[in-house]
């Protein structure tokens, strides 16, 4: 054999070799986007931070959901079992106070029973003490319209679409809110509408009401 067939031989060899082992190698599948799906078992696809905020938002509206049908039902021990470990804060306009006032969970459970008045904070326009009963104080800043029937909510919507600056944000960083909003019919005052939010703070990985603020037509 002279050295040009003996050269052209080995070189046939070298591909046929080469050619095997490339087959038997093992591939990775490609999904239909054209993307490479990896076999190591040791690498995991965290849920991206739009999925979590996903989630913890159903979870969120759900809660608040049924509490503004127990709050329509005047079901405070229903409310009582959302309520955070701090309490729940109320706010009778969307400028929220630090020295707003906050009821623990037993005082939620005996909200209707407790005939006590509190100074829940001022009068818009009369600067007034707005000194009422739960009861009372429920009827006024609470549950004043009917916020189920409406069905109108928002997510982390805290901004006041009346004169009233809304602190709701500044007050509550690390929560979410949830705001009812009822608008006046056509047959009705246009300035009879109103807010209710639902404000909700993560407490061992689960989403508590933490206050109820309430907004309407201010001068």
């Amino acid at each position: 054999m002279n050295k040009q067939s003996f050269f052209g031989a080995f070189l046939l060899l070298v591909t046929i070799s080469v050619s095997a082992c490339m087959a038997s190698a093992p591939r990775s599948p490609v999904t239909q986007s054209g993307s490479v799906q990896s076999h190591d078992a040791s690498v995991s696809i965290s849920p991206s931070s739009s999925q979590i905020i996903s989630n913890d938002q159903q979870k969120i509206e759900q809660n608040a959901d049924a509490i503004l049908r127990a709050l329509k039902a005047k079901d405070m021990h229903t409310v009582a079992q959302f309520s955070s470990l701090k309490g729940v804060t109320f706010s009778p306009y969307a400028y929220v106070k630090s020295d707003d006032i906050t009821f623990t969970r037993s005082q939620l459970a005996q909200f209707f029973t407790d005939t006590k008045k509190y100074e829940w904070g001022w009068y818009d326009g009369s600067g007034l003490p707005i000194e009422l009963t739960p009861t009372a104080y429920f009827s006024e800043f609470i549950y004043d319209h009917d916020f189920v029937s409406q069905n109108d909510r928002r997510f982390d919507d805290t901004h006041s679409h009346g004169n009233t600056l809304s602190t709701i944000a500044e007050s509550y960083p690390d929560a979410h809110v949830v705001s009812f909003h009822y608008t006046p019919a056509a047959t009705e005052n246009e300035n009879d509408w109103a807010y209710l939010w639902l404000v909700f703070e993560k407490e061992d990985q689960t989403w508590m009401l933490r206050a109820i603020v309430h907004d309407e037509w201010t001068i």
